[in-house]
């Protein structure tokens, strides 16, 4: 707005013009230097979340003790059980049954904690495999006999059910670092796919890799 009329504008309502620019100047330079002064907001220092990397060797190691603590719990409430039952103690054989309610407890507390120590062990094994073109590659290695054919039953099936392969690969190793140099994993899964019908025949360079055919014979 031109000088003259804001002069006018503001005569009319009984104002200066002089005073109402050092007003609006005031104001002007407040709202200013509040703004430069005004603080920031701090930056967040916080470090983007990581995801939690699992040891699994850590948790393998403890899944492994602590299955092993509960087995000599079972071991040790069962013989209970047993020196009770013989005794024929004056509580009525309610001592025994105790020992024995123990004993069941503590045997599920074992095979629990070996599934879980089995379970870390196979996922640990085959991270490597996963999106890959070896994806048909499972390691069996450092399984018990009875890990591996029970990871063997829920495997096939659920392999076999995605109809993405015609054939998968089971590394159950030569028994290079088992008591005796005996590849005891590869003959307990060469028994149960026998059983089951199952076709198979070992890699000829590697006889710990063996090949198995998910259409039965």
């Amino acid at each position: 707005m031109p000088k003259e009329r804001l002069e006018d504008y503001l005569s009319d309502h009984n104002n200066v013009y002089s005073t109402t620019v050092r007003t609006l100047l005031l104001l002007f330079d407040q709202k200013s230097t509040a703004a430069k002064t005004k603080p920031r907001s701090r930056p967040s220092s916080a470090e983007p979340h990581q995801p939690e990397i699992i040891n699994h060797t850590r948790r393998y190691d403890s899944n492994r003790k602590e299955a092993e603590f509960y087995r000599q719990k079972w071991e040790e409430c069962k013989n209970k059980a047993t020196d009770a039952s013989r005794r024929r103690d004056a509580t009525g054989g309610g001592e025994a049954a105790k020992h024995r309610e123990d004993a069941q407890r503590f045997y599920g507390l074992w095979q629990q904690a070996q599934d879980q120590a089995a379970n870390t062990l196979f996922k640990k094994n085959n991270e490597r495999f996963q999106g890959t073109a070896d994806a048909n590659y499972f390691d069996f290695h450092g399984l018990h006999r009875d890990e591996a054919v029970k990871k063997l039953k829920e495997l096939l099936p659920e392999v076999t059910a995605q109809g993405y392969y015609s054939h998968i690969f089971i590394i159950t190793g030569q028994g290079k670092h088992s008591k005796g140099n005996k590849a005891k994993i590869r003959k307990a899964v060469e028994i149960y796919l026998s059983q089951h019908d199952y076709k198979f025949n070992s890699h000829r360079d590697n006889p710990g890799l063996l090949k198995v055919f998910l259409r039965k014979k």
